[in-house]
């Protein structure tokens, strides 16, 4: 995903790098039981696309394996780099970048996003890795809502056509959620839910960043979600949700 040239983007690019360097076996938990889930959600496929993947710190080798042909949406050229060379040790046989922004910019402009992208890939699987909730760190408010409007517009009714999943930014903080992962819920919590569910029996005071991604996906399907320590003192709350099949749930 490309971000606006005029902001600084602290979850992504280079300082995500280093995150993900010095995570040692602290992303371990988050990631084993990710790669589950994911395996679980998704059937293998001819093609893979991949929005906003970094270097897929988080997805496994054994599901990125199950897919000869992947398309990753990513603007940071050394991310680019470091997927290519996993890629080629892993044996996929074809790995394409898009390398401008399709998912920001132009929905909020009403420029080619996404959607055209999908539209040349029909037999391709979709997975957005992690990077939904950092939109609202990329927009000010009255364009956030602009491209929530567009998102349920274009992207929304398109993804019906597509296996999909997607794992984001629920809310952070700085203690961690209470679950095991990953919960599964039947549909998703509401906020009341959430926080009752995963931080009522924590004796401290917890303030959450909602990264609002509500409303994105139907919230009548199952849910699953996760605790990443992104860092030390950085606590997110990682919802999950896909849709195996296409066609059956109106977005």
């Amino acid at each position: 995903m490309a971000y606006p040239p005029t902001r600084v983007n602290l979850a992504g690019g280079f300082f995500y790098h280093v995150r993900a360097a010095s995570a040692g076996r602290r992303w371990r938990p988050f990631t084993d039981a990710l790669g589950a889930w994911l395996t679980d959600c998704l059937p293998a496929s001819p093609r893979l696309v991949l929005v906003g993947p970094s270097a897929a710190y988080c997805l496994e080798d054994a599901f990125l394996s199950r897919y000869p042909e992947i398309t990753a949406l990513e603007p940071d050229p050394v991310a680019r780099w470091l997927l290519a060379r996993r890629a080629r040790r892993l044996g996929i046989r074809s790995l394409e970048f898009v390398t401008d922004d399709r998912l920001v910019a132009p929905l909020v402009e009403g420029r080619p996003a996404l959607d055209d992208v999908l539209d040349g890939l029909p037999a391709a699987s979709v997975v957005f890795c992690n990077v939904l909730g950092q939109v609202r760190f990329l927009l000010a408010e009255p364009e956030h809502e602009k491209w929530q409007l567009a998102w349920t517009e274009r992207i929304a009714p398109r993804l019906c056509r597509h296996p999909w999943a997607s794992f984001h930014d629920r809310v952070s903080a700085a203690v961690p959620p209470r679950l095991t992962m990953p919960h599964r819920a039947p549909s998703r919590l509401s906020d009341q839910e959430m926080v009752r569910t995963f931080y009522g029996g924590v004796a401290v005071r917890v303030e959450l960043l909602d990264h609002l991604t509500g409303g994105l996906f139907p919230e009548e399907l199952p849910h699953a979600y996760f605790h990443w320590e992104l860092e030390r003192g950085a606590h997110h709350l990682i919802e999950a949700v896909g849709l195996p099949r296409s066609g059956t749930v109106t977005l």
